[in-house]
Protein backbone atom coordinates (compact mmCIF):
# COMPACT_ATOMS: atom_id res chain seq x y z
CA UNK A 1 0.00 0.00 0.00
CA UNK A 2 1.52 3.38 -0.99
CA UNK A 3 -0.01 6.27 0.49
CA UNK A 4 -3.28 4.80 1.22
CA UNK A 5 -3.72 4.10 -2.42
CA UNK A 6 -3.91 0.30 -3.87
CA UNK A 7 -1.94 -0.67 -6.57
CA UNK A 8 -3.72 -2.58 -10.20
CA UNK A 9 -3.22 -5.90 -10.28
CA UNK A 10 -2.24 -6.58 -6.77
CA UNK A 11 -5.46 -5.07 -5.49
CA UNK A 12 -6.97 -7.50 -2.89
CA UNK A 13 -3.50 -8.84 -1.58
CA UNK A 14 -2.37 -4.92 -0.72
CA UNK A 15 -5.97 -3.62 0.33
CA UNK A 16 -6.93 -6.37 2.64
CA UNK A 17 -3.60 -6.78 4.46
CA UNK A 18 -1.39 -4.49 5.71
CA UNK A 19 2.00 -4.12 6.78
CA UNK A 20 4.33 -4.42 9.89
CA UNK A 21 6.86 -1.60 9.67
CA UNK A 22 9.38 -2.85 7.88
CA UNK A 23 11.63 -2.60 11.10
CA UNK A 24 9.91 -5.47 12.76
CA UNK A 25 9.62 -7.96 9.22
CA UNK A 26 6.96 -8.68 6.64
CA UNK A 27 4.45 -10.42 8.22
CA UNK A 28 1.26 -9.32 7.27
CA UNK A 29 -1.49 -8.64 9.06
CA UNK A 30 -4.72 -8.89 8.13
CA UNK A 31 -7.32 -5.76 8.14
CA UNK A 32 -10.51 -5.94 10.18
CA UNK A 33 -13.87 -5.18 10.01
CA UNK A 34 -15.50 -2.97 12.57
CA UNK A 35 -18.05 -4.86 13.88
CA UNK A 36 -20.37 -1.81 15.43
CA UNK A 37 -19.96 0.13 11.95
CA UNK A 38 -21.24 -2.78 10.09
CA UNK A 39 -23.60 -4.01 11.92
CA UNK A 40 -25.39 -0.14 12.24
CA UNK A 41 -24.88 -0.29 8.24
CA UNK A 42 -26.42 -3.35 7.81
CA UNK A 43 -28.94 -2.67 10.03
CA UNK A 44 -30.16 0.75 8.66
CA UNK A 45 -29.87 -1.09 5.16
CA UNK A 46 -32.27 -3.87 6.03
CA UNK A 47 -34.39 -2.11 8.18
CA UNK A 48 -35.08 0.72 5.57
CA UNK A 49 -35.59 -1.67 2.92
CA UNK A 50 -37.92 -3.45 4.35
CA UNK A 51 -40.09 -0.13 5.64
CA UNK A 52 -39.71 1.32 1.89
CA UNK A 53 -40.57 -1.93 0.03
CA UNK A 54 -43.76 -2.39 2.63
CA UNK A 55 -44.84 1.17 1.15
CA UNK A 56 -44.06 0.62 -2.48
CA UNK A 57 -46.24 -2.18 -2.51
CA UNK A 58 -49.00 -0.16 -0.60
CA UNK A 59 -49.02 2.39 -3.11
CA UNK A 60 -48.88 0.28 -6.26
CA UNK A 61 -51.41 -2.69 -4.97
CA UNK A 62 -53.17 -1.07 -1.96
CA UNK A 63 -52.68 -2.62 2.03
CA UNK A 64 -54.33 -5.70 2.22
CA UNK A 65 -53.49 -6.03 5.53
CA UNK A 66 -53.01 -10.04 4.27
CA UNK A 67 -49.84 -12.10 5.64
CA UNK A 68 -46.37 -12.70 3.79
CA UNK A 69 -43.31 -15.16 4.27
CA UNK A 70 -42.06 -11.99 5.63
CA UNK A 71 -44.85 -11.49 8.35
CA UNK A 72 -44.33 -15.17 9.64
CA UNK A 73 -40.33 -14.32 10.45
CA UNK A 74 -41.41 -11.10 11.46
CA UNK A 75 -44.15 -10.97 14.13
CA UNK A 76 -47.33 -8.98 13.38
CA UNK A 77 -45.87 -7.67 10.11
CA UNK A 78 -48.49 -7.21 6.68
CA UNK A 79 -48.52 -5.48 4.07
CA UNK A 80 -50.23 -2.40 6.10
CA UNK A 81 -49.02 1.13 7.31
CA UNK A 82 -48.48 -0.43 10.96
CA UNK A 83 -47.10 -3.38 9.64
CA UNK A 84 -44.51 -1.15 7.47
CA UNK A 85 -43.00 0.32 10.83
CA UNK A 86 -43.69 -3.20 12.41
CA UNK A 87 -41.20 -4.21 9.61
CA UNK A 88 -39.11 -1.43 10.16
CA UNK A 89 -38.52 -2.25 13.53
CA UNK A 90 -38.32 -5.92 12.90
CA UNK A 91 -35.38 -5.16 10.28
CA UNK A 92 -33.22 -2.66 12.21
CA UNK A 93 -32.80 -5.58 14.86
CA UNK A 94 -32.51 -8.28 11.93
CA UNK A 95 -30.00 -6.52 9.94
CA UNK A 96 -27.83 -5.30 13.41
CA UNK A 97 -27.66 -9.01 14.31
CA UNK A 98 -26.62 -10.39 11.06
CA UNK A 99 -24.37 -7.40 10.32
CA UNK A 100 -22.89 -8.00 13.50
CA UNK A 101 -22.35 -12.23 13.17
CA UNK A 102 -20.44 -11.11 9.28
CA UNK A 103 -18.33 -8.61 10.22
CA UNK A 104 -17.57 -11.10 13.39
CA UNK A 105 -17.11 -13.84 10.93
CA UNK A 106 -14.91 -12.31 8.65
CA UNK A 107 -12.70 -11.25 11.41
CA UNK A 108 -12.28 -14.39 12.95
CA UNK A 109 -11.59 -16.41 9.41
CA UNK A 110 -9.33 -13.69 8.32
CA UNK A 111 -7.24 -13.59 11.53
CA UNK A 112 -7.02 -17.97 11.70
CA UNK A 113 -5.46 -17.83 7.75
CA UNK A 114 -2.97 -15.10 8.63
CA UNK A 115 -1.32 -17.41 10.90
Amino acid sequence: MSGGVCRAGRILEICLYRRRDPALGRRRIPMKLNVKALAFACSLLWGLLVFLVTWWVIVIHGASGNPTWLGQIYLGYNISAAGSFIGLGWGLVDGLIGGAAIAWLYNYFASKAAD
